[in-house]
């Protein structure tokens, strides 16, 4: 069973054009997914109404309200839930709700977290298939988590009550363990930019995926794969060589809007913000007849680490100056999903092409 979590602090349509949760069902069914996409609410189910919930149950998704057991693990964490903004201590408590419903309706075989900011191209059965029995937190980031190994939940909970217990302290044992560690990174198809101290879930799981805290699959398993996964478009380059075998891989579309590198089908699009960032500028550019000149937003093949290149910050100052606006997530997405005139790709296909160029 797939799982995604999501929070509603404000109105419905606001949560909707920042989580198009509409869009991801709407992939979930286009590709015939069966495998269930569970839709868990930490925050805020009270905000959404029953018309838009049931249309989304209605498109195939699962909407669990998980309110009042969030609110009891917050309670039992309180020094996360002080130090943290909103965002990143529900991000944090995320793993420990995912457990406690795991626990609760007796799932005990394999399960899959995905983000909400992601858009299938290939269905929910066929990622489980390909992934069936391995475990791994997918190039250093939980868009994709896939836990076949029953202890993975326990040990993510036993290292965060001790981040609860001395945040410093914790913290600082990371970093001093930092430079050691990363060494193994690309074997364990993972990265390690975590901060000091650490500032999200996201920098938590690098951290004990690349101390061997956290069971992961070595990166040669995960990548025995149909798919070409990328977590995040920009550093799609950094992973290039360990599944197309050659420099230049090109995206492919078929007419039923499968996008292909080679023979490898890329099983969904990450819509993070920092990409999401880069789309706006490029397709506003574009409008200009200026696509071409997008700068990249990271140094080509970097994993992330460095920022955003000054070229990239200096061009989007200029179009901010100019009254150019980021559009929402959803609208970013529909857009991507358009063509050219007289083209058969889609936006999409253009730019993560522009990427991996």
């Amino acid at each position: 069973m797939f799982f995604v979590f999501a929070w509603c602090l404000g109105d419905e349509a606001s949560f909707n054009e920042a989580v198009p949760l509409d869009l991801v069902a709407e992939s979930y069914r286009r590709h015939g997914s069966t495998i269930p996409l569970s839709v868990v609410v930490l925050e805020g189910h009270a905000a959404l109404s029953r018309p838009y919930l049931e249309r989304l149950q209605g498109m195939g998704l699962r909407i669990i309200d998980f309110s009042a057991g969030f609110t009891r693990i917050l309670a039992a964490y309180p020094n996360l839930c002080a130090r943290y903004s909103h965002y990143e201590r529900n991000c944090f408590l995320r793993w420990i709700a995912f457990q406690e419903i795991c626990r609760s309706r007796g799932i005990a075989g394999q399960v899959w977290h995905l983000d909400g900011d992601v858009i299938l191209h290939a269905s929910t059965d066929a990622i489980a298939e390909d992934t069936a029995g391995k475990t791994f937190v997918l190039q250093g980031c939980p868009v994709l988590v896939s836990i076949s190994d029953p202890d993975w939940f326990s040990l993510y909970a036993g290292e965060l009550r001790k981040l609860e217990a001395d945040i410093d302290g914790y913290s600082a044992q990371a970093q001093a363990r930092k430079s050691a560690i990363s060494a193994r990174d690309r074997e364990l198809c993972n990265v390690t930019p975590y901060r000091n101290p650490l500032g999200s879930d996201q920098d938590l799981l690098e951290y004990l995926v690349s101390a061997e805290i956290l069971p992961q699959d070595r990166a040669e398993r995960v990548f025995a794969s149909r798919f070409y996964f990328i977590q995040n478009p920009l550093v799609a380059r950094y992973w290039d060589a360990m599944q197309s075998g050659a420099s230049g891989a090109r995206v492919s579309e078929s007419p039923r809007g499968e996008l292909r590198v080679g023979e490898r089908i890329i099983p969904f699009t990450h819509y993070q913000n920092s990409f999401c960032h880069y789309c706006a500028i490029h397709l506003a550019l574009a409008r200009m007849g200026l696509g071409r000149f997008t700068p990249h937003f990271i140094a080509p093949g970097d994993s992330g680490e460095g920022g955003a290149t000054r070229g990239f910050r200096a061009v989007s100052s200029l179009l901010r100056k100019a009254g150019v606006k980021i559009p929402t997530r959803r609208r970013l997405i529909l857009e991507l999903a358009g063509k050219n005139p007289g083209a058969s790709a889609t936006r999409l296909a253009e730019v993560l092409n522009r990427l991996l160029g």
